[in-house]
């Protein structure tokens, strides 16, 4: 059992100004996430990501297909009782006190008055709040807005934690902290759904990833072996003239370094063949090191891809309409 699922998962949206056309914000999603990943959503602007996330918990309804909360199905409220979320943008009574809005969320999850205690202290201490209990939140910064509300996401010990854009406003100490903290959640067993625009940082914390674009999933699967591999180098000990003269049309490049030999290959296809040409010329020592795509490289090549094959083109960028 996958700890969030969904199966042609769909929503339609009415047109503006009582037309009857149909808006499409996600159309047949179908994804699964495991227990005890992190799994980063991602996407443009407009993409279904916030979308998704309010089908998954129950804030609206799909118009098509099912999605599931560790096998219960999302229509049923008992499927959310295992999740804390976090919204983007979030807003709070802003008259309260930290230690006050929180008490009142554990009053919502139906904590007695000791566990709220408890778990407020410890909530504000993992988010970095320790000694913000008795400020108002009126007094409370972007980024400390940000921490209260994934306080407030932690207060009932989630198995699931569903953060929209959680990133937003924090500083880099603040992205450090949280990235510590959505790791310290994994290593506890639980599990991380959150979407995010800062593709650096999903592809340092993230185990699978799922890519949204106009309201369709373009790819999705484990980040390891998503990312495709730009070149591979090798360095090897030593190369007879024979093994040199045998690698020189499959190689990009070799060069000799000292008392090493080191090949330079486009891609990995032919990794496997190298490789066996090398040990069957008894060579005692291969270090291999493998570049891959970053994430955010292969974000905007799989967007423009999947926009040309819709036939849908960008309009000019800012900077180049005002170079021309």
């Amino acid at each position: 059992m996958n700890a969030l699922e969904t199966n042609g998962l769909s929503k339609e949206y009415t047109g503006n100004w009582g037309k009857r056309t149909k808006v499409s914000a996600l159309n047949g999603l179908t994804i699964q996430v495991e227990h005890g990943q992190i799994y980063g959503f991602l996407g443009p602007n407009g993409a279904g990501k916030s979308t998704t996330i309010k089908l998954l918990l129950g804030l609206i309804a799909p118009t098509a297909g099912t999605g599931s909360l560790f096998g219960i199905s999302i229509h049923d409220k008992r499927a959310r009782e295992r999740v804390g979320f976090l919204p983007e943008d979030p807003s709070f009574c802003a008259y309260l006190r930290a230690d006050e809005f929180l008490d009142l969320c554990g009053k919502v999850l139906h904590m007695d008055r000791e566990q709220r205690k408890k778990r407020i202290a410890e909530t504000l201490q993992m988010v970095g709040l320790p000694d913000k209990a008795t400020t108002r939140i009126s007094q409370f910064s972007r980024g400390m807005l940000q921490r209260i509300g994934l306080a407030q996401a932690l207060m009932n010990k989630p198995d699931l934690v569903v953060l929209d854009e959680p990133l937003n406003g924090l500083d880099p100490y603040g992205r450090k902290e949280l990235k510590a903290l959505l790791q310290v959640q994994k290593s506890q067993g639980k599990t991380v759904f959150f979407s995010s625009h800062i593709l650096s940082d999903v592809q340092e914390m993230c185990d699978q990833v799922g890519i949204l674009n106009r309201g369709q999933l373009v790819e999705c699967g484990k980040l390891k072996e998503m990312l495709p591999v730009r070149n591979v180098r090798l360095k090897v000990s030593t190369m007879d003239m024979d093994t040199v003269n045998r690698l020189e049309p499959l190689v990009a490049s070799m060069t000799r370094e000292h008392h090493h030999w080191i090949i330079q290959l486009e891609g990995a296809s032919r990794t496997d063949e190298v490789c066996a040409i090398l040990r069957g010329h008894a060579q005692q020592s291969i270090e291999i090191t493998r570049t891959t795509e970053t994430l955010e490289e292969f974000f905007f090549r799989r967007i423009e891809e999947n926009n040309l094959e819709r036939g849908i083109t960008r309009p000019e960028p800012i900077m180049a309409m005002a170079e021309a």
